[in-house]
């Protein structure tokens, strides 16, 4: 009982370490609008990046429809002009102070 307890109160220590803003794990947005989401590293995580639906980072460039802006240990996603192509599930990935990569998701679905 004891371990099941330990066990999940460290993959809730594990999952604290990054903040996701929007907080919701499932948002819809309409097609064609702007998007923002920040991801934030607290106590000893740095946040590394930003990764799409497609398995693939996201750049930092900001004439991208779709990029990631970096401020101190926040990395801010932004996505313009929504499409279909933008459904699914974006992460945010980080790295502790043991060099262990952590990740927080969100489904984002376009109406």
């Amino acid at each position: 009982m004891y371990s099941i307890l330990i066990a999940a109160l460290l993959l809730l220590h594990v999952h604290a370490n990054l903040v996701l803003r929007p907080s919701s794990t499932s948002l819809t947005r309409d097609q064609f609008k702007s998007f923002v989401a920040s991801c934030t590293g607290e106590s000893n995580t740095r946040v590394i990046g930003w990764r799409s639906p497609q398995q693939t980072d996201v750049p930092e460039n900001e004439h991208d429809r779709v990029t990631v802006e970096r401020q101190s240990n926040e990395i801010r996603l932004r996505i313009r002009n929504l499409t279909a192509d933008d459904q699914g599930n974006w992460e945010c990935i980080g790295v502790d102070a043991s060099n262990q990569q952590t990740r927080r998701s969100f489904q984002l679905k376009i109406k």
